[in-house]
């Protein structure tokens, strides 16, 4: 489907403005005005599933594209005549990156690479969990289609990587592993980050009087002990 300003507003009407974020493919609204549409209504518009170019990329941000959904999946990579997708969040500092820290949709030295170039202040940890998630290996659907979940990943029947059942605690101890990543640096891409770019961190993202009570307790492994939302704890130890 091509973007369509009239289908778009349709269902934010029928969210109530419910919709805060939305994934589009730049190359596909050629004079931007469906871009410049939802920026201008405070949508943050992310450009995925993609083939821009970095021309592309650099109209789109110009128009108002302020994110990357899911930084080297479905989209043009670096190369050494035009840098794409992924050279555009490393290059544009308007953007910021979702990430799926898995080891697997990106590998641990690409992570590497991109915390390098990127920097904790631009990206945004995800899981992109399909609803396998937390489920035993077995046969799921998405979309559906068939998917293949082992103990790592889940697949479509030729191989393709059909989401994943990321924890997002596990991604944030992948990324702690890499170098010169801290503590600090997981809580900005895990919980600031995400937070600021849909508007809501005046009540999410950080511990702070007046903020929803939304707080992880963990080890210096980021192993979880407790986790509180709104002021209630949810999870203990290995107690739901």
């Amino acid at each position: 489907m091509e973007p369509n300003i009239a289908t778009f507003d349709a269902w934010q009407k029928l969210s109530r403005n419910m919709i805060k974020t939305i994934t589009m493919a730049p190359e596909h609204d050629p004079d931007g005005k469906f871009i410049s549409h939802l920026a201008g209504k405070g949508i943050n518009v992310s450009a995925g599933h993609t083939s821009a170019n970095f021309a592309d990329m650099k109209k789109a941000v110009s128009q108002g594209v302020r994110q990357v959904t899911h930084l080297c999946n479905a989209m043009s990579g670096i190369h050494h005549r035009d840098i794409g997708v992924v050279g555009a969040a490393f290059q544009l500092e308007e953007l910021r990156a979702e990430l799926i820290a898995d080891g697997i949709h990106i590998s641990p030295e690409m992570l590497q690479i991109i915390y390098n170039n990127v920097g904790s202040e631009r990206l945004i940890l995800i899981t992109d969990a399909m609803r396998a998630k937390c489920m035993s290996p077995g046969d799921y659907e998405l979309g559906g289609q068939p998917v293949k979940v082992t103990e790592d990943r889940a697949v479509l029947d030729d191989g393709t990587l059909a989401g994943s059942i990321l924890k997002l605690i596990q991604g944030a101890q992948q990324m702690l592993r890499l170098d010169k990543v801290s503590i600090a640096d997981v809580i900005e891409m895990a919980a600031v980050n995400p937070a600021k770019q849909i508007g809501v961190f005046d009540r999410k993202g950080s511990i702070a009087v007046g903020k929803d009570a939304d707080v992880l307790l963990v080890d210096d492994k980021l192993n979880i002990h407790y986790t509180i939302c709104r002021g209630t704890i949810a999870y203990e130890g290995g107690k739901n």
